[in-house]
């Protein structure tokens, strides 16, 4: 990896948290990447590194941006504030790469929402989520594609960052390489001659370096999401909720608490077998801080009656208009797939958690909506769930699940 003494271009002015130190060490490795390179590039904020890339990658080369761009506290905090940027949002990305060739943003989470790729890329890098199993999801992923000799690269090299440098450290140790760091960007080179075979009787901690395992070219399930119902779920948190559907067996049983217009519902009956069935849990009692949701989305009221029209083309679902869990005390029905989307602070979702988990079958997943900072009482409960089962928490945007261990 050569150092090019050339002209740089990056622009300080644009709001995010990479250094200058770090963006000269990425427009320096960009120029000398071939013409028309591929690069993808998670987590593009409002497009620092984005418009870096770019800007200073030979001519005919595509930089694939992948970031849901969902505003959320820390970047409000973090970013909005300090550089006085605009809210942020994919318009604001755009805005401030209008001028940048080459780029292609896909708004989305990273791996789950590109599973159809299929390009050979040149350059990885990775700015979006350090800790695991998402940052190890991304690379077991995306490593399969980076070309022999292709550079697999990310920012904020840090102590605190414990999972990201055991995994990037770890490849790098299988590849036989060193991790290059230029401050907090870390870069490593994949050999040319990198042989899979060899690696399989070595380790099997990085298991997508498995020889036998094949490129993932895979289509895209065909995934039911367009409800047509009020929902405060991001697309691709109701791709990921229908994923998990589908994974449901056969007469199966699923519990669905706080299920509000019916859009959970919905996902869960439409993506499953048509076999199980769905239990929809709420008191369907309409409360004032859903106005905001009936203006945004024409809706009516909230009511049972407004659920049950919504979900009226799913024979599959039952009803409930009661208050959890007080109400099922005598509830004997096993659960394959439970999500909790009903009161999200304490006592209430500790005690829906801890009821409806003991009904949910080993090998079951337990899931919800919400998981972010600054719900600090479904982020305890959550969590402490997990740790009683001796399990982890999964996130997809938003959306946390947990697997009930056998």
């Amino acid at each position: 990896m050569k150092m090019h003494n050339i002209e740089l271009k990056f622009d300080m002015t644009i709001p995010g948290q990479v250094s200058e130190v770090d963006l000269r060490a990425i427009a320096q490795l960009a120029a000398g990447l071939s013409p028309g390179s591929i690069i993808v590039e998670l987590g593009s904020l409002y497009g620092r590194t984005a418009f870096t890339w770019s800007m200073n990658a030979p001519s005919g080369s595509k930089v694939f941006c992948i970031d849901p761009w969902h505003r959320e506290h820390w970047i409000i905090n973090l970013v909005e504030r300090p550089f006085n940027a605009p809210p942020f949002s994919f318009d604001a990305f755009q805005k401030y790469t209008e001028n940048c060739p080459g780029i292609t943003p896909i708004q989305g989470y990273s791996p789950d929402d590109v599973m159809d790729w299929n390009q050979p890329i040149d350059v990885y890098f990775d700015d979006s989520i350090h800790q695991n199993p998402g940052f190890r999801r991304n690379l077991e992923f995306w490593e399969r594609f980076v070309k022999p000799g292709g550079i697999i690269c990310g920012d904020d090299y840090k102590p605190r960052n414990t999972d990201m440098l055991q995994e990037i450290h770890g490849l790098a140790n299988i590849y036989g390489v060193e991790v290059k760091t230029f401050d907090e960007f870390w870069v490593i080179q994949k050999p040319s001659s990198f042989n899979r075979s060899a690696y399989a009787s070595e380790s099997q901690h990085f298991r997508f370096l498995n020889p036998d395992s094949a490129i993932p070219s895979i289509e895209a399930s065909v995934l039911k999401t367009d409800s047509g119902i009020p929902t405060l779920l991001s697309k691709s948190e109701s791709r990921r909720l229908a994923q998990l559907s589908k994974a449901i067996p056969a007469n199966g049983t699923a519990l669905d608490i706080g299920a509000f217009y019916g859009h959970s519902s919905w996902i869960i009956a439409q993506n499953a077998d048509p076999s199980i069935h769905v239990f929809a849990i709420d008191t369907w009692r309409r409360q004032s801080w859903m106005r905001n949701i009936e203006s945004r989305f024409n809706a009516p009221p909230l009511s049972w009656k407004a659920f049950r029209s919504y979900t009226a083309g799913c024979t599959n679902i039952s009803s409930i208009p009661m208050s959890s869990p007080e109400s099922f005390e005598n509830w004997n029905i096993p659960i394959d797939l439970y999500f909790e989307d009903a009161n999200h602070t304490a006592p209430m979702i500790g005690r829906n958690l801890h009821f409806w988990s003991k009904h949910v079958k080993p090998g079951g997943v337990i899931c919800g909506w919400n998981y972010r900072h600054n719900n600090k009482d479904l982020l305890e409960e959550v969590d402490l769930l997990a740790s009683r089962f001796g399990a982890k928490v999964s996130t997809h945007g938003q959306l946390w699940e947990i697997v009930k261990p056998n």
